[in-house]
C-alpha cells in the first residue's frame, strides 16, 4: 500500500519538476527577447527577470538531488 503511495508522490513530483522547468525555460526565452528588443527604459527590469528565471531553473534542476542527499544523510 505504501509503495503505491510512494510511486504516486514520485510521479507527481516529477511532473511538477518538469512543469516548473518548462515554465522557467519559457520565461528565459521571453526575458531574453524583451531584453534584446525592448526599450532602454525597461531593459534593467527585463535583465532582473532573466536572472530570476535562471535561478529558478537551476533550483528546479537541483531540487531532486538535494532532497535525495538530505534523505540519505538522515
Amino acid at each position: 500500500m505504501f509503495e503505491s503511495l510512494n510511486n504516486l508522490l514520485d510521479t507527481v513530483f516529477d511532473e511538477f519538476r518538469s512543469l516548473g522547468i518548462t515554465i522557467f525555460a519559457i520565461g528565459i526565452i521571453v526575458m531574453a527577447a524583451l531584453t534584446a528588443f525592448g526599450g532602454e527604459e525597461n531593459k534593467r527590469s527585463f535583465q532582473r527577470g532573466f536572472i530570476v528565471c535562471l535561478v529558478g531553473i537551476v533550483v528546479f534542476f537541483l531540487a531532486k538531488p538535494i532532497i535525495t542527499f538530505i534523505r540519505d544523510a538522515l
